[in-house]
């Protein structure tokens, strides 16, 4: 196994699966593998030149950036351009000794790339970043309520549920889109999943394959390792990175803050910003920061705060705040839990109940218990779990018996 291809909507990094997809591309070209990175559209990350990686671009549209809602509407189902240009690409490699691994294709590429990787004899892997594969919106999620749906995708109920969060025309599109996804085979034609925390797997379990391979990788923080810990118990800032929106629940956290009457820092925008500065007057917004704006903002923090509400498989910035050593109070809703030791390296509390964040940022005030929090977790970052070399390490094993299992289909078929 010599050669690997990471298929991704984008070679920029727009989310989480994103700065993953990246990530593990240079980790492999790092070490020497020929490593080729397809994404949909334009745009190359300055860390995948850098590292040598081969970036193609497969020609598929951005579903939120063109002009037409029409052509969006009917290239986001599925993208035959972006389906010939996979297959121009792929004549270059072959089953052999090399392994396909897809991070995200719902924004630009499509269910198209499917039936074209299995046409070249490929046994792709996936890494399951969110639940695509199994729910039309992707989240498990009704929007307009912030409600975790337990309904079964597609079924009747499901069918009938308002989810989206935008509007009900988007559901039937993201319903039709779901059932051509299921008729070219994802994911009844995979075989090798990848999940990121039990909670996800537990998710997804149901609406996979029975033949299905499961494997457990962590995703890699983006500071896995670092000089020295960030003192978090002499900084006052309790910070909130992402998305201001109902699922992230940044108004939950806006609110418990000015109870205990704690420095309150939002990282990122969106539409809950009027509202969260209604709710606390002294909240600070930083807007969207680069990486190195966000590091800047981390290493002043005294805890990161995740108060998500819907399944977050494995949120990036906990792996980031606990390599650093800042404690992290998260949600019991989310995987991010099974990364937190509560009252170690951070604090649970129930999703969604302000008196429990209340309580939980009030223990967050105590020097001594911070202190210890952060010792521990920046302890634990060091054993490398989170390390981008752990990642690859882990990924190399299963790309290994992938490939020999194209190799003995290729032999077989001769």
């Amino acid at each position: 196994m010599r050669r690997v291809v990471i298929i991704n909507d984008f070679a920029t990094v727009h989310g989480g699966a994103d700065q993953v997809a990246i990530q593990s591309a240079v980790g492999f070209a790092n070490e020497g593998f020929e490593v080729t990175f397809i994404a949909g559209v334009s745009g190359v990350d300055e860390r995948l030149r850098s590292a040598g990686v081969r970036v193609e671009n497969a020609g598929g549209t951005e579903l939120l950036g063109g002009k037409s809602l029409l052509r969006a509407a009917v290239t986001g189902i599925y993208n035959t351009h972006v389906s010939r240009r996979l297959g121009e690409i792929l004549k270059r490699f072959s089953p052999a000794d090399s392994c396909v691994h897809i991070h995200s294709w719902t924004k630009a590429l499509t269910c198209s790339i499917m039936p074209v990787l299995r046409r070249f004899g490929f046994k792709p892997v996936i890494t399951m970043h969110d639940y695509f594969l199994a729910c039309p919106n992707g989240s498990f999620l009704i929007y307009p309520t912030t409600r975790i749906c337990g309904l079964r995708p597609l079924g009747a109920r499901c069918l009938a549920t308002a989810c989206d969060k935008r509007k009900w025309s988007h559901k039937v599109w993201r319903v039709v889109r779901q059932l051509i996804q299921q008729a070219v085979g994802m994911p009844r034609g995979i075989e090798y999943f990848i999940s990121l925390s039990a909670l996800s797997e537990s998710v997804m379990r149901k609406s996979l394959p029975s033949h299905a391979r499961i494997f457990r990788v962590n995703n890699p923080a983006q500071r896995s390792t670092t000089a020295e810990r960030v003192r978090a118990e002499t900084n006052k800032d309790v910070i909130f990175v992402g998305r201001l929106a109902p699922e992230k629940a940044p108004l939950l956290f806006a609110e418990a803050a000015k109870r205990v009457g704690m420095d309150a820092v939002f990282v990122g925008d969106g539409e809950q910003r009027e509202l969260i500065a209604n709710v606390n007057p002294g909240a600070i917004f930083t807007g969207w920061l680069d990486a190195h704006g966000v590091s800047a903002r981390m290493m002043q923090a005294r805890a990161l705060v995740f108060p998500s509400v819907w399944l977050e498989a494995q949120p990036l910035v906990i792996l980031d705040a606990l390599s650093l050593g800042i404690p992290v109070v998260v949600s019991d809703l989310c995987a991010g839990r099974e990364f937190v030791e509560n009252d170690v390296t951070g604090l649970h509390f129930k999703g969604g109940e302000l008196e429990d964040m209340v309580r939980a940022l009030e223990i967050i005030q105590d020097d001594a218990a911070v202190e210890a929090m952060s010792r521990n977790a920046f302890e634990r970052g060091r054993l490398g779990q989170f390390a981008l070399q752990a990642h690859t390490a882990k990924l190399l094993e299963i790309y290994r018996e992938v490939v020999a299992a194209q190799a003995t289909t290729m032999s077989e078929g001769l």
